[in-house]
């Protein structure tokens, strides 16, 4: 018999005989004992993945098969649940076919009937049958004991009640395509029945999305789309999924799950022990095969719970630390063009030139990236001597934050001996995995690219740093949408801020040695050493994102780009959709997953693949995971800059990717990564990004808001609304500007949200003054009050930039050149005191983040209305 152990595996073998766990039924032990065995064993990680709650079911036929249902013929007894052969001819002769239908399908004899039947008389008989034979199951004890597992969603492509019968919990939530919404009430556990579900069959419009023949099969994509989208959600979601007793047959599910080429590594499949060898061949090309059957399932699930592995239990699940091969790998010229092109920053080649220029006396040929050294040292000398444990890494876009905190992780590594983990995910389990980390006393590291994206995650956290741990986060926009909000109050008292958006000395240095190295200065090579190096200061002003523009422009990269776009807009739509939709998704710095944008614009990715390795790119890809990921933050917007796309294929793509996106952010299971995909993807600046500044770029991307606003999951975000009101009030239209800005304050009050009621106060101060600017407008004191009031309250937050209210100096200059003489004495004095603070702040000190000659502009502005207004 097979009895559990407490140390190494649970499992032993002792003799044939008897079973296993007292609560299920006995399972007996054929002559391949040795070969099961081996196969239970394999299953340790799966089910402790399982027993932690980050897995999900899907169930097929094979599940329910050991169920039973009451006899219609025979009140009292039960028999077994239909298979699919037998419930084809239990419909047949339910349906009144007398003739042999042979091996006809469910699917076959239900086209036949709907072809012979009224709809009113096909939707009856067929509802009746499915709640005559598929309702009421009685559920065996390994199936209850399945049930009974911390599932972290299941999803199910049978029609029966068995998954309801066989928990005893109170705790799942049931799905079909017939349920009106989707919203999972909190620590439930969801129940997705994806082909309809026959319990559901007394309603007389059941039937809708109910799939059994090929004309539903065929409708699919109209009526299933949402619940499908959950499944395709949560596969990326979930530390493993397991299929049990499913065939995997369907094409539809098949295709498209397994398109995803990460997803077999977490995918096992469950199959009976009755299953041929050619069966099981078939099945392995998606996964891990267990030829155990749910009998052998829930037996080891029960065992296993029973003699818990504590190693295991308390080890993460989704965090990893960074691991380093200490391999001595010459860098090369695809290394360097590669991190340009890609924004893949390869860790492991970043280490080797470390080691090599340890060896060789830090030689510029080994250069792999220009190191942020300084600021390197500050957070690591910080940490080792105890002084500071929360690290705010500030710069703009595109300066290199996500390649320094790379750099960060390798020499924390090397240096320190940390265990660094990056978190780019907000699912719930990863609460779980920080607090395990933590707790176990080792010197660690987390690394979060991006403060707003992951506020929630950092205020979980902040709080809950030991003494040997410590949080590095950073954000290219951090003060935008939450303003003032506590999260970042909080992390911000306690982190150290590091600007890293100039480059010091050493720096700007390193980057002149390093594009002459790797032969990137273009025509620039035949300047002096000294005309070089102010070229980087002066007109890139020590800025990386500056530099990287340049080299696209000038070097021999400059032609790597022009391969690529070329390779995709040979006069072929699908080719320049995906090659649009490569862009979005680099602009949404590749927060959208890439399987979901394939599926959702039904791309082929073979084509896609071809044409990158036409182009040259694919050679510098790292790895073919990530081969799409050919086009960093910059060089997308570089491409849309400069080369001609069809702006019908860019309003279409973007339109179909934030939809399905909405869809998507409905399921916070999930995390927030899809509602903060669906923010990022809508703003204002994004889609001038997208579209920019083009001749038609305004009426391009109102269209696309005009488009966006048919989505009714869209028009309840206010950020939606804003960002609609923001774009007019950049037209000048305060007309439509202050309907949508309305909109979204009605929104941001309706859901208590006070962080967008700060920004949705900022645009309607800009929108006040633009009023008040406009030549025959009339003047509104009141609304100039508060946009006054609302801009002092905004210089004086302690958490905020200044150089957000201060931009509004423009608009004011504006507005007292047109109306000083209609202002009362009391309204000159509040905006001359206004002026007065807005000077102050505008210190170069006081502000950080700027571009560059705003600061100066926005000077001149202030000293302009201030000295109208005292001569008024």
């Amino acid at each position: 018999m097979i009895v559990p152990l407490q140390q190494g595996s649970i499992y032993k073998d002792t003799d044939l005989d008897v079973a296993l766990v007292p609560s299920l039924a006995p399972w007996s032990v054929s002559d391949r004992k040795m070969e099961l065995l081996s196969m239970m064993r394999e299953l340790d990680e799966v089910l402790e993945n399982v027993l932690s709650g980050s897995a999900i079911a899907f169930l097929g036929a094979g599940f329910s098969s050991s169920a039973k249902i009451p006899d219609p013929d025979n009140q009292g007894s039960f028999i077994s649940l239909p298979g699919s052969s037998e419930a084809a001819a239990l419909l047949a002769m339910h349906m009144g076919i007398t003739e042999d239908v042979g091996d006809a399908g469910l699917a076959d004899i239900a086209d036949i009937v709907k072809d012979n039947l009224e709809d009113i008389e096909y939707d009856r008989n067929l509802s009746a049958f499915f709640l005559k034979y598929f309702t009421c199951a009685l559920p065996s004890p390994q199936q209850m004991g399945i049930m009974a597992l911390p599932w972290r969603s299941i999803f199910t492509t049978n029609y029966d009640d068995v998954v309801e019968r066989a928990s005893s919990s109170t705790n799942l939530q049931f799905f079909s395509p017939n349920s009106r919404q989707l919203d999972i009430a909190p620590g439930k556990t969801p129940v997705y029945h994806l082909h309809g579900r026959a319990a559901d069959l007394i309603h007389p419009s059941s039937l809708d999305g109910f799939v059994i023949s090929e004309t539903n099969y065929l409708e699919l994509s109209r009526h299933n789309k949402p619940i499908y989208d959950r499944l395709f959600g949560d596969i990326h979601a979930a530390s493993e999924v397991v299929f049990i007793g499913y065939s995997l047959r369907d094409i539809g599910i098949a295709s498209r799950l397994f398109s995803i080429k990460s997803v077999s590594a977490s995918v096992s499949i469950v199959i009976s022990r009755e299953s041929s060898p050619m069966e099981k061949k078939r099945l392995e090309k998606f996964g891990r095969v267990y030829e155990i059957g749910v009998e052998g399932f829930a037996a080891a699930s029960a065992a296993y719970l029973a003699n818990r592995d504590g190693t295991l239990q308390n080890s993460p699940k989704f965090l990893k630390p960074l691991t380093l091969q200490p391999e001595l790998k010459e860098v090369t010229a695809e290394d360097v063009e590669s991190l340009f092109l890609t924004g893949q920053f390869d860790t492991n080649v970043y280490f080797a030139s470390l080691l090599a220029g340890e060896k060789t006396g830090s030689s510029v040929a080994e250069t792999y990236s220009v190191h942020r050294q300084a600021a390197i040292d500050t957070v690591l000398e910080d940490i080792q001597s105890g002084k500071c444990r929360h690290f705010l890494i500030e710069a703009d876009v595109g300066n290199g934050k996500s390649v320094f905190l790379k750099q960060l992780a390798v020499q924390a590594t090397r240096r320190l001996g940390i265990d660094v983990y990056e978190i780019n995910t907000q699912i719930q389990e990863v609460h779980s995995d920080v607090e395990k980390i933590v707790a176990s006393g080792r010197q660690a590291m987390f690394l979060i690219d991006g403060q707003t994206r992951y506020r929630k995650l950092i205020s979980f956290i902040t709080p809950r740093l030991g003494p040997t741990c410590s949080l590095v986060v950073s954000d290219p926009e951090r003060k935008d949408e939450f303003s003032g909000d506590a999260t970042f109050a909080e992390f911000d008292q306690r982190a150290k801020l590091v600007d890293i958006n100039k480059l010091d000395f050493n720096e700007a240095n390193q980057w002149n040695d390093y594009l002459e190295r790797w032969g990137l200065w273009g025509d620039r090579i035949e300047m002096s050493h000294l005309e070089r190096s102010s070229f980087i200061s002066n007109d890139c002003s020590s800025e990386n994102r500056s530099l990287v523009l340049s080299v696209f422009k000038d070097s021999s990269v400059a032609r790597r780009i022009e391969s690529l776009v070329r390779a995709f807009m040979a006069n072929n739509d699908e080719n320049e959709r995906s090659l649009v939709a490569i862009l979005v998704r680099a602009l949404c710095h590749q927060h959208v997953q890439w399987s979901h944008i394939v599926a959702w614009l039904r791309l082929d990715e073979q084509r896609i693949k071809s044409r990158v390795r036409e182009s040259g790119f694919l050679q510098l890809t790292n790895g073919s995971h990530h081969w799409h990921e050919i086009t960093s933050h910059e060089l997308a917007g570089y491409i849309l800059n400069n080369y001609r796309l069809s702006d019908e294929i860019i309003v279409d793509t973007y339109c179909t990717i934030v939809a399905e996106t909405a869809y998507l952010s409905k399921d916070r299971r999930n995390g927030f990564d899809s509602h903060e995909n669906l923010k990022e993807l809508m703003r204002f600046r994004f889609l001038t990004r997208l579209f920019s500044g083009g001749e038609k770029s305004d009426i391009l991307i109102d269209a696309v808001y005009h488009r966006l606003s048919k989505n009714s999951i869209i028009r309840e975000k206010e950020l939606f609304w804003l960002q609609w009101g923001m774009a007019r009030l950049d037209l000048n239209d305060t007309v439509r500007a202050e309907t949508y800005l309305d909109n979204a304050a009605g929104l941001a009050n309706k859901y208590n949200k006070d962080h967008s009621m700060r920004q949705i106060d900022d645009q309607f101060a800009r929108l006040y003054f633009k009023k008040a600017s406009k030549s025959g407008e009339s003047f509104n004191e009141v609304q100039i009050q508060k946009a006054i009031a609302t801009t002092r309250t905004s210089l004086q937050s302690v958490s905020d930039s200044p150089i957000y209210p201060l931009r509004t100096a423009i608009l004011i200059e504006s507005m007292v050149s047109e109306k000083c003489d209609d202002m009362s004495r009391s309204l000159v004095s509040e905006l001359i005191d206004l002026l007065k603070e807005m000077i102050a702040a505008a210190e170069p000190d006081n502000v950080h983040k700027s571009t560059k000659g705003e600061l100066r502009k926005i000077r001149v502005a202030l000293k302009r209305s201030l000295l109208v207004l005292q001569n008024v």
